[in-house]
């Protein structure tokens, strides 16, 4: 949260009459370890909020985040059972408000003297909405705001992604907003610079700034509407085609692919099916198409030796060739092929694969006469040139 929030915040209140202090000794309210099961590390953090703003004999502790109030209003749940923290945690809970909710519903507020020039919408928090209840006291607050339209947007109560801790490992989630259901809703203001705006639909929703042209988010759109396949390949797809279309105004140096499993979540230790980045390139998506053969690759090289276990040595053959020729300069596709056509019989191909996995990557002289699926090759002399073993 930005510190200009809570000056703000304090600017807010001063204006309607509040006396508001701030004691500098207050630190986290605990909702991040208690939201990752830390419990007794979250308590200590609670006891510390709780005596400090026991100590300062507020009428009211307010916040301007849902989740850290909505947090506060759990510490009865935290200190359940404990006779000395309970009754202190539950006069805390009693007294601490969002923003707005304490304006609207405590104060009897719902002007504060704001002004403001365009067009204006709210997204519900999901702590403020879900754990608070709070969603007409922000609206009714913008809907007085002078100089301001306010413009109701479809599935506001929709999760933004943000999710605590889980926008700590992920920064990068977008403004555009994706549910599991398919809506979508995004905004562009107009402090961006030109070219800027979005189109969403079901599914997906492209955007940008600085871009040539409309167009540019058109044809990301479009190609992802139309495309077909593996979600991976659309998306470049896509891309490809906002690239075509004319792309930044600035030029090209990066790129990115990132997809991540259905319903998983920061506590899933690897919700990431797949994250490819190019940070700095004259070609960045012909670089990330490069990793995306070669990620493709490394899959199929993993079904080989799956499908080698199974004893299937036909669906084994046919994906180390898919492997190969996926991504050529991948050395651990030249030794997939190599272990398929040397249990096929097929030993000159084999020693050529092999060959060809040395001069790519020069490791796999000595790692090649460790592996046991060419011990059949340990005594053969092409094999030992090649390994020098």
């Amino acid at each position: 949260m930005w510190t200009s929030i809570g000056v703000s915040s304090v600017e807010v209140l001063r204006r309607v009459g509040c006396e508001v202090e701030f004691d500098k000794r207050q630190t986290c309210c605990a909702q991040p370890a208690f939201n990752t099961g830390y419990r007794d590390e979250a308590r200590l953090v609670a006891r510390r909020f709780i005596g400090i703003f026991e100590e300062s004999k507020a009428e009211a502790i307010v916040s301007p985040s849902g989740s850290c109030t909505a947090m506060v209003h759990h510490y009865p749940q935290l200190f359940a059972g404990d006779s000395k923290w309970l009754p202190r945690a539950q006069s805390i809970a009693s007294k601490t408000h969002e923003l707005s909710s304490f304006l609207v519903r405590v104060l009897k507020k719902e002007d504060v003297g704001a002004s403001w020039n365009g067009r204006l919408t709210w997204h519900d928090a999901c702590h403020g909405l879900r754990d608070l209840n709070v969603k007409t006291e922000p609206r009714t607050l913008i809907r007085n705001v002078r100089g301001a339209e306010f413009v109701e947007i479809d599935n506001a109560e929709s999760c933004c992604g943000f999710g605590g801790t889980f926008s700590v490992k992920y920064p990068e989630i977008s403004v555009a907003i994706l549910d599991i259901t398919g809506r979508t809703a995004a905004f562009t203001g107009t402090g961006a610079a030109d070219w800027k705006g979005h189109r969403c639909g079901t599914n997906f929703c492209a955007q940008g700034n600085i871009l040539v042209s409309a167009e540019v988010v058109q044809a990301l759109a479009s190609t992802f509407e139309t495309s077909a396949g593996p979600l991976a390949e659309r998306l470049l797809a896509a891309m490809d085609a906002g690239q075509r279309a004319g792309g930044d105004m600035r030029g090209t140096q990066s790129a990115a692919l990132v997809i991540a499993k259905p319903l998983a979540g920061a506590a899933g230790f690897g919700d990431r099916s797949l994250d490819l980045r190019v940070d700095d390139s004259r070609a960045p998506l012909t670089e990330l198409r490069r990793l995306l053969n070669m990620f493709q690759a490394r899959q199929l090289v993993a079904d080989v030796n799956a499908r080698l276990r199974a004893n299937d040595l036909a669906a084994a053959s046919a994906a180390a060739l898919s492997a190969r020729e996926k991504s050529p300069e991948y050395d651990e596709a030249w030794v997939a092929f190599a272990t398929t056509e040397l249990a096929a019989g097929r030993k000159a191909n084999a020693l050529d694969a092999l060959r060809k996995a040395i001069e790519l990557n020069a490791a796999n002289a000595r790692q090649l006469p460790k592996n046991r699926a060419f011990e059949s090759l340990w005594s053969d002399p092409e094999f030992r040139r090649l390994t020098g073993s």
